[in-house]
């Protein structure tokens, strides 16, 4: 097969190309040494190996190539994985690698794959909560950790727990003047409250003068003494 019948697939392209002075080293490579590690194709392809095979082409050397035999999903992990380690990623890219491999085989665990992604665990679990509560992946009572060792998980629950607070009592006072029964000590904090609120409202406010005076006599009629009857 020839180099110009080839085309790039579409997994490869689209992950960052080589810098000029990488491309140039493995030109240099290429004619010291030859082709040492053949091009991958995918559905007649180059799915990896892109720059190998415009080396070759530009050296007049002959392509040697092997077929990637696998699902779309197998493909597209298989190319993001292997250029995690040959170049720097971007996050976005990296993001990638992750929901790749865990489409691709959910059963390892986050560190097998943060490993293969270079980053975080925490990223990784992440993505798969996503990915689970998506109904992207299923959820994996039991992975496969980087030592090859199997791990009992818990399952997750759907959204975190929350204890609801107790609503926050209303001002016993309407703006009419209605002042609702109540414990006293409690109403009469209410009925500050109130007062302080009524002083924010304009003076020549009518309905406000008659809450006002409501909730004065509200407050003589449960004051004995100067004290809280």
């Amino acid at each position: 097969m020839t180099g110009p019948t080839l085309k790039i697939h579409p997994l490869a392209a689209a992950l960052p190309a080589m810098l000029r002075d990488e491309y140039v080293e493995l030109v240099a490579d290429i004619k010291a040494n030859g082709l040492r590690e053949p091009l991958m194709l995918f559905e007649d392809q180059v799915l990896d190996g892109r720059h190998r095979c415009r080396a070759c082409v530009d050296l007049g050397i002959a392509l040697n190539t092997r077929t990637f035999t696998g699902t779309t999903a197998d493909a597209k992990a298989y190319v993001v994985s292997l250029n995690v380690h040959r170049r720097h990623l971007t996050f976005e890219q990296k993001q990638e690698v992750i929901d790749a491999e865990l489409k691709r085989d959910p059963k390892q665990s986050d560190r097998s794959i943060a490993k293969k992604a270079k980053v975080d665990h925490k990223t990784v679990a992440k993505a798969r909560a996503r990915a689970v509560d998506g109904g992207e992946i299923p959820h994996q009572p039991e992975r496969v950790g980087v030592d090859g060792v199997k791990q009992l998980v818990a399952k997750p629950t759907t959204a975190a727990a929350t204890t609801a607070s107790p609503p926050r009592p209303k001002v016993p006072v309407a703006m009419h003047g209605v002042v609702p029964s109540a414990k006293p000590c409690i109403g009469m904090q209410y009925a500050r409250m109130a007062i302080e609120r009524l002083e924010e409202i304009p003076h020549d406010d009518i309905e406000r003068t008659q809450a006002l005076v409501a909730v004065q006599e509200w407050i003589g009629r449960n004051t004995v003494s100067g004290e809280v009857a």
